[in-house]
């Protein structure tokens, strides 16, 4: 006997976990009594089978789903034969025989979504305790070496999942539907403006290059060491926050002392260096406290986790964590390389990890809403070229990077390579010239730009101060 079921008419349900078989009757109800079936074609997005309390009303949902798939139509008649088997339920009632009075009994197929809406939200509550009771489990009977932080990401991580699957239990949209959200897009673009499809990077020209940072794309940013990279995320970060908008700057290479202290040299002209040995007067120690004094107040909100090998799922965890608190307008992730793997053990393959990453990093700004600029590290055949201003190509050893992402950016440094070098006596007049015609330029290469064009933007690079400005300014 069943002992979830009550019939309708029947004795209330004694409550257990949280559940409603009201509505789960009425919406298998207005399932089998609709028009071909498109109660279900209505719902499908929204329920499945595992998400019904009752174990029949699963089977029965699995039933209806197998019939219409197969091209029949599913009525309380053509399902009998799938349950002929079933014991009965109550009183000696058969499954055929429910079917027919949950048929009998749908007054109306209206409100089939509301009742798919209702089922799924009782499933969601039940996972929610599932979760609680393991991590409930978990913590009284976890061996000694497994850390309680770990728990508690592992729980966050549970959670989330099931936010994100609810987010993305989305419905087809009509097109002309999806075309108002593409005009109110355009519309804000128009009204600014500045043309700008998403937020200012806070650098004229490479916004009127790229048209901003649009919400839910990845942004590559990539680059050799000493190119600049972590400079011009700072940078875009730091003039983001100033903008108005939360940012959240993950560092999983320097702490986060050394991001302020960058930040700190581009508002104040005193660099990282002179700041860490002292070599500033009282003014300048007056600069220092003002630049801090205003990222302190509410108007600026530039948030700084420098986590050491955050993995994929918990740096989404604190990415979902301060969108709830700050309601983040960008993420900046530096960088890719450094990311910890999800897997473990022998079957770990870096470039398989890499792909997993960008992937999620791209799901994070669909889910988010945000854009996310990742920073990239380039092979090493960019230093056996001659020209050595970075390819597409230099990033096809690292997995999906290219695939996945929106825009790809590079930044290069003639003059990083010029310094490098040590020219012969005939050669010291054309050094000087090409030095003197570098100094201080920086080219921002843009290698993909999937709504846009691509190009090369130049701009000014300040190496005391790591800062990026418009030439000139």
């Amino acid at each position: 006997m069943n002992e979830h079921i009550k019939p309708p008419g029947g004795t209330p349900y004694a409550q257990e976990l949280p559940h409603n078989i009201e509505a789960e009757q009425g919406l298998l109800g207005a399932i089998l009594v609709s028009d071909r079936n498109g109660a279900f074609h209505a719902v499908s997005g929204i329920v499945s089978a595992e998400h019904f309390f009752d174990p029949l009303h699963g089977a029965v949902f699995d039933a209806i789903e197998a019939t219409i798939r197969g091209g029949r139509t599913a009525t309380a008649v053509t399902l009998k034969s799938q349950f002929d088997d079933y014991p009965p339920i109550v009183d000696g009632l058969t499954v055929a025989q429910y079917l027919g009075r949950l048929a009998a009994s749908a007054t109306t197929t209206a409100n089939a979504k509301d009742y798919a809406r209702t089922v799924y939200d009782y499933f969601t509550r039940r996972r929610i305790i599932e979760i609680a009771e393991a991590m409930r489990a978990s913590a009284y009977s976890a061996p000694v070496d497994f850390p309680p932080l770990e728990q508690i990401d592992e729980a966050e991580a549970q959670l989330d999942a099931l936010r994100l699957k609810e987010r993305n239990e989305r419905e087809a949209m009509i097109v002309a539907d999806a075309m108002d959200e593409a005009i109110e897009l355009a519309n804000r673009s128009h009204m600014s403006g500045a043309g700008l499809a998403g937020l200012s990077t806070g650098i004229a020209s490479l916004d009127a290059k790229t048209g901003g940072l649009a919400p839910s794309d990845m942004i590559i940013l990539g680059g050799r060491p000493g190119m600049g990279k972590t400079a011009l995320a700072t940078t875009i970060a730091a003039n983001v926050a100033r903008s108005g908008q939360s940012v959240g700057f993950f560092s999983l290479e320097m702490s986060r002392s050394q991001v302020a202290a960058r930040i700190l040299a581009s508002e104040t002209a005193i660099s990282s260096d002179a700041q860490r040995r002292g070599d500033f007067n009282e003014d300048g120690m007056r600069r220092l406290m003002s630049t801090r004094d205003t990222f302190r107040s509410g108007q600026v909100q530039l948030f700084i986790d420098d986590t050491g090998g955050l993995t994929l799922p918990q740096l989404a965890t604190k990415a979902r964590r301060l969108m709830r608190a700050k309601r983040l307008g960008l993420i900046v992730v530096d960088y890719l390389q450094l990311m910890g793997a999800t897997r473990r053990g022998n079957n770990s393959n870096r470039v398989q990890d890499l792909t997993e990453i960008t992937t999620g990093l791209k799901t994070l700004a669909k889910e988010l809403n945000v854009p996310v600029i990742a920073l990239s590290q380039l092979n090493r055949d960019v230093e056996r070229r001659t020209d050595k201003r970075p390819q597409l190509a230099d990033l096809r050893e690292s997995g999906s990077i290219e695939q996945d992402a929106d825009v790809v950016m590079f930044c290069y440094r003639e003059e990083y390579y010029l310094a490098q070098q040590v020219p012969g006596p005939e050669d010291v007049a054309t050094w000087n010239a090409n030095m003197a015609r570098a100094a201080g330029v920086a080219e921002v290469i843009i290698a993909k730009h999937r709504h846009g064009p691509t190009g090369t933007v130049e701009l000014g690079f300040d190496g005391p101060r790591t800062l990026f400005t418009d030439r000139g300014a």
